[in-house]
C-alpha cells in the first residue's frame, strides 16, 4: 500500500477496484472513554462489547459491560458513559446495581444495548445472570434514566408479568427501540420450552407509562396458531417506522424450501392486524433459491420513507469467493402484510378468488336450469 498521504488509496485486484479511506483525514483521534476521568485511571479490567444512542441535543450515550471490582462486588456490571459539547466525557457509572445504596445485583450483566426516546429518556437492556423470585435462569434487564430522577432501578422484564414467573429458560441478547409515542420495544432470543417447542425462539415485550411492561410473547413462532419454526432463532435486531410498525429481524436454523441453512428471517407488527408469520428474506427472491449456506447477525434499519434495510453476514460462495461476506436487501412496508382486507388470507386476492368462484356457482346454476 502506498505511504503517500492521500485522502483515498486505490487498490486494484484482477476483478475489481474500490477505494480505503484513510482515517486521518476527517476522523478525530481515538479516545478511551471507559477509564481515565480527571486523569485518574481506576478502570482496571475488561470493557467491551458497547452501544451507543444519540439524543436530540446530539450527547452521545455509550453503555458497555464492564469486569472491574468495585463496590458493586466482583461480578460483571453495565457502565455507562456520555459525552456533551460543552463538558466532555463524564465518569464511567455502574447502572446495573446499587439503587438507593443496595447493591443487590450479583450475578453477571452482559450484552447491553440502549435507546433514547423523544424526551431524551435513556433506555437500557441487557441480560442478566443474578437469582430471585424469577428462578436461576439469566433474565433480560432493564433500566432508564431521566433528568429528574436519574437512573431507574434494574427490573426483569423478561418474566414475571403479573406475579406469574413462567420464563425458566436462559434469555440473551436483547436490543431496545423507542417509538415516537414512547413506546419501548425489546426483542430477544429464549430457551424456554413451551407449545412452541424446545427450540430457541425470539420474544418480544413492550413498555407503556400507562400500563407498564407486557408479558413476554414469541414471535418467531405459532402465527395463526401453527407452530411450525423448529429449528433455532437467535441474534435479533428491532427497529421502528413512522408509522410506528415493529420490524424485526433474526438468524433461523429451520428447514424449509430455502435448504437445511441458517437464513435471516424477518417478522413485524401493526397496531391493526398484530404480528405477521416470519418470512425468510435472505433467499428464495423470483422463488430461486440460490442462497445456500450460513447468514447470521442482521441488523434492521428503517428511512424516512419507511423502506426497511437489512444487512448481515453471509457465508455463501459465489463470484466473490469463498470467504464470509456482508449482504443485504431491502422491501417496502409492508412488504408481507395482507391488503386493505386485513387479516383475509392473502388479502384481495382472496376476495377475487370468492367472487370469481361465486360467479362460476351463478352460471353453473343457470345451465341446470336453462337445460331443465
Amino acid at each position: 500500500m502506498s505511504s503517500t498521504p492521500a485522502s483515498f488509496q486505490n487498490i486494484t485486484r484482477p476483478i475489481e477496484s474500490f477505494n480505503l479511506k484513510s482515517s486521518t483525514v476527517d476522523f478525530s483521534n481515538t479516545t478511551v472513554i471507559s477509564d481515565g476521568f480527571g486523569g485518574v485511571y481506576w478502570n482496571d479490567n475488561f470493557s467491551g462489547n458497547p452501544a451507543f444512542a444519540i439524543d436530540s441535543s446530539n450527547t452521545v450515550h455509550v453503555v458497555w459491560g464492564d469486569e472491574t471490582d468495585g463496590v458493586w462486588g466482583t461480578d460483571d456490571e453495565i457502565m455507562y458513559a456520555n459525552y456533551t459539547i460543552g463538558a466532555g466525557w463524564s465518569n464511567a457509572t455502574v447502572i446495573s446495581d446499587e439503587f438507593g445504596g443496595v447493591y443487590w445485583n450479583d450475578g453477571d450483566s452482559y450484552r447491553s444495548t440502549v435507546a433514547v426516546d423523544n424526551s431524551n429518556i435513556i433506555h437500557v437492556v441487557w441480560y442478566d445472570g443474578t437469582d430471585g423470585q424469577w428462578g436461576t435462569d439469566r433474565e433480560i434487564m432493564y433500566a432508564n434514566y431521566t433528568i429528574a430522577t436519574g437512573w431507574s432501578n434494574a427490573t426483569v422484564i423478561s418474566d414475571g408479568f403479573d406475579g406469574v414467573y413462567w420464563n425458566d429458560g436462559g434469555s440473551f441478547g436483547p436490543t431496545v427501540v423507542v417509538d415516537s409515542s414512547k413506546k419501548v420495544h425489546v426483542v430477544w432470543w429464549d430457551w424456554t420450552i413451551g407449545p412452541w417447542g424446545t427450540d430457541m425462539e425470539i420474544m418480544y415485550a413492550n413498555y407503556i407509562i400507562t400500563n407498564g411492561w407486557s408479558n413476554a410473547t414469541v414471535i418467531s413462532d405459532g402465527f395463526g396458531g401453527v407452530y411450525w419454526n423448529d429449528g433455532d432463532s437467535g441474534t435479533p435486531a428491532v427497529a421502528v417506522d413512522s408509522k410506528n410498525t415493529v420490524h424485526v429481524v433474526w438468524y433461523d436454523e429451520t428447514d424449509g424450501v430455502w435448504g437445511t441453512d441458517t437464513e435471516i428471517m424477518y417478522a413485524n407488527y401493526d397496531i391493526n392486524t398484530g404480528w405477521s408469520n416470519a418470512t425468510v428474506i435472505s433467499d428464495g427472491f423470483g422463488s430461486v433459491y440460490w442462497n445456500d449456506d450460513f447468514s447470521a447477525d442482521p441488523v434492521v434499519a428503517v428511512d424516512s420513507n419507511n423502506i426497511i434495510h437489512v444487512v448481515w453476514y453471509d457465508e455463501t460462495d459465489g463470484v466473490w469467493g469463498t470467504d464470509t461476506e456482508i449482504m443485504y436487501t431491502s422491501f417496502a412496508n409492508p412488504a408481507f402484510t395482507v391488503g386493505i382486507t386485513q387479516g383475509i388470507p392473502f388479502g384481495d386476492f382472496y376476495i377475487l378468488f370468492i367472487l370469481v368462484g361465486i360467479i362460476g356457482i351463478i352460471v353453473y346454476i343457470k345451465r341446470k336450469v336453462y337445460q331443465k
